[in-house]
């Protein structure tokens, strides 16, 4: 064997083992989770994107929102509107909120926002959620967001939020709370969207042709072994 021929194949399979330990490829160093929060009056919105900050081209980030209050009086929030970035969409079914009620108390339920595609907005109205510093009484709406397929990798994209509160005569606005950047796919990514540009091209399974991802989903210890097999034998 040419010690070409080594490396090759000891290339191939340290990316395999990036699959088996699900971790990015040129993804780099993990980045800090980005975060923000705005104050009005006495209310403090707060928001994080989750995924650690990051999203593949095509692939889904979630979105959390926390409002309280530093202190009395306490507020009741009767409208709450996620800003997205442009070219991300709303994943239906994604949307909750964790609010106090009087008969169950503080409790997670999933809800159906209203959304705005051109105004990269969703909304959940008519709420009149408690913010109360006694029993700390917060509201907590999450999202998930679908990335666009085209995303420019390094690009960060803002979320904010818009809200209206009882007693307030307009409604608040806090831009660009919280960034979340693009980063590149990682194998496993690649491979289930059957992207070629990770050298796997397509794959057959066992009842007939198929892609790389599929072979992932369904087998993945002889989608490995495949990869490790073809590699030794290019290289021999």
């Amino acid at each position: 064997m040419s010690r070409y021929s080594m490396r090759r194949t000891a290339s191939v399979v340290a990316a395999t083992a990036l699959v088996v330990g699900g971790m990015s490829l040129g993804a780099g160093s993990a980045a800090a989770v980005p975060e923000g929060s705005c104050d009005t009056n006495n209310l403090t919105v707060s928001k994080k994107v989750l995924n650690n900050g990051e999203v593949a081209p095509g692939g889904e980030v979630r979105v959390r929102t926390v409002f309280s209050v530093t202190g009395h009086p306490e507020r009741y929030l009767n409208k709450l509107v996620d800003v997205h970035p442009e070219g991300f969409s709303y994943v239906r079914g994604t949307a909750t909120v964790d609010a106090w009620t009087l008969l169950s108390g503080q409790k997670t339920k999933d809800v159906e926002p209203s959304v705005q595609a051109s105004a990269n907005t969703i909304t959940v109205s008519d709420a009149g959620y408690l913010l109360s510093p006694t029993g700390n009484k917060t509201v907590t709406f999450e999202a998930t967001y679908l990335a666009p397929k085209d995303a420019k990798v390094g690009a960060e994209h803002a979320f904010g939020s818009k809200f209206d509160v009882s007693l307030f005569e307009t409604t608040q606005v806090c831009g660009d709370l919280a960034t979340v950047k693009v980063r590149g796919k990682n194998i496993v990514e690649g491979a289930t969207s059957g992207s070629a540009d990770l050298g796997f091209g397509s794959a057959d399974t066992e009842g007939g042709s198929g892609s790389a991802g599929s072979a992932v989903i369904t087998d993945p210890a002889g989608f490995i072994g495949s990869i490790i097999g073809s590699a030794l034998k290019s290289a021999s």
